[in-house]
């Protein structure tokens, strides 16, 4: 787990530096899927199984949709008894804390020797599309691509480089911003939030549940996994508001009105707190002065314990 320092010392950046516009996301998005598409499109060859692999990638700037596609021939640049292999994904379905590169000891299909990466859904949801040979799709909840050995000894760090940019691209599409509209925005803030725990750098915890349509409770563990306070966000469709309620122990209860602001991509804002949004796995919570980071929990991956 890294510093917490390095958490702190994202709020004193400048927001220009945090907070992009959508049309620039959409912009860095596709020019990394380019650089992608560059670096994932290259053949090699499984000595074991006397096969040739073309391995190529592509993006769909309208649909914001990626396909790999693995063909496989006995002779390079035949066109029959081919063996054709496709993936289709969106970056904002992946999860950047399941990325992981593993070394691949043994040739096995399109998997050679060399450096496996694999990438995995958040919550191993099948969000995976894959059609082997034209059969009946199927749905898949991880990528592996395989870096041979000939790629990593010729260019250095190529798997990092690439995961680097699989990072870069899933963080980007998985920001949130303001819909335009209170119910959807609201509707959005219960999707990213619901049913999932939250940790900060200090490890402290969060459990949010979403106990009705409209409200979450919120659960807040201190480093000892004792429950330091209970908080409720509750949507006020007549007012366009959301109910911010605090109980911390012997405290006076907190009762604010939030509402969604513009100075983040996403954020809701009150007198005395507020919360904003990086992405829809990190937010930060702003109380009396005092910030908190959190990062959604995937201590349970096998992957990165950060994607910083």
């Amino acid at each position: 787990m890294r510093s917490g320092l390095f958490f702190l010392s994202l709020s004193l950046l400048p927001l220009a530096l945090i907070s992009q516009s959508k049309d620039e996301d959409l912009v860095v998005l596709q020019q990394t899927a380019e650089w992608l598409e560059q670096k994932l499109t290259y053949h090699y060859y499984n000595i074991d199984d006397e096969e040739w692999w073309n391995n190529r990638f592509d993006f769909d700037p309208k649909t914001l949709k990626a396909t790999i596609r693995n063909i496989s021939t006995e002779k390079l640049g035949a066109i029959q008894d081919r063996t054709h292999m496709q993936r289709v994904f969106q970056f904002g379905d992946l999860n950047p804390y399941t990325i992981n590169i593993e070394e691949a000891q043994n040739n096995s299909g399109r998997l050679v020797k060399g450096k496996t990466i694999r990438i995995g859904t958040y919550q191993q949801a099948k969000d995976i599309s894959q059609i082997k040979n034209g059969a009946v799709p199927s749905t898949a909840s991880f990528l592996y691509l395989s870096i041979p050995k000939a790629y990593e000894d010729s260019t250095s760090n190529y798997a990092e480089s690439i995961v680097e940019k699989f990072e870069k691209a899933i963080l980007v599409a998985t920001k949130v911003y303001h819909t335009g509209g209170f119910e959807s925005d609201a509707s959005q803030l219960i999707k990213v939030l619901e049913d999932d725990r939250f940790l900060s750098p200090d490890k402290m915890s969060l459990t949010i549940n979403k106990i009705y349509e409209d409200a979450l409770e919120l659960e807040q563990y201190d480093a000892d996994e004792q429950l330091v306070r209970k908080a409720y966000l509750k949507i006020n469709p007549d007012q366009k508001t959301i109910q911010w309620v605090s109980l911390q122990g012997s405290k006076p209860v907190t009762d604010i009105p939030l509402t969604f602001g513009e100075e983040y991509d996403f954020e809701l804002k009150g007198s005395d707190l507020h919360l904003f949004f990086v992405n829809k796995h990190e937010f930060h919570l702003i109380e009396n002065g005092n910030e908190t980071i959190f990062i959604r929990d995937n201590s349970f991956e096998k992957g990165r314990p950060y994607y910083r």
